[in-house]
């Protein structure tokens, strides 16, 4: 399933998820987001993606919680920090790693690492990324919301 996630049409919505990432250090990319139902990893199918629907970005996330967004009336904006650049391969399909609740497991992680060890390297990799990622997320959201309150009072 695909779904299309475009630029929030709240002009000020988007001006301030711009300068959060801004102020916060990070490359700022926005357009539409691409939702999918499973992982694309490979270079060729994310390329392939991307010339066929111009999208900024895919994901798995953002076209479910805009559709609960606009269900209730409120404008979504979806602020992104990106894993895996199109023209970089991940390795191997990470969502097997992957509880029902998004959470990792380690078991899993560890079967996949004694029946092919030379995932290491790539496990140990994703797993650094992903702890970067997700704390230039976080600094990214705190400066969203703290710019809102601040322009609403």
């Amino acid at each position: 399933m695909r779904r299309a996630v475009g630029p929030p049409g709240a002009r000020r919505l988007l001006e301030r998820a711009v300068q959060a990432a801004t102020d916060g250090g990070l490359a700022v990319h926005h357009g539409t987001l691409l939702t999918m139902d499973r992982v694309v990893g490979g270079v060729e199918a994310k390329r392939r993606l991307a010339v066929q629907t111009g999208a900024a970005a895919v994901d798995m996330e953002s076209g479910a919680v805009a559709e609960a967004a606009l269900a209730a009336a409120v404008e979504p904006v979806a602020v992104r920090v990106i894993f895996d650049g199109v023209d970089e391969p991940l390795d191997m399909a990470p969502d097997r790693f992957l509880r029902p609740d998004g959470s990792v497991s380690i078991w899993q992680c560890g079967l996949a690492v004694a029946a092919r060890p030379s995932l290491l390297p790539t496990l140990w990799r994703l797993g650094r990324r992903s702890t970067q990622v997700m704390a230039s997320a976080t600094r990214c959201l705190c400066r969203f919301f703290d710019g809102l309150a601040a322009t609403a009072s």
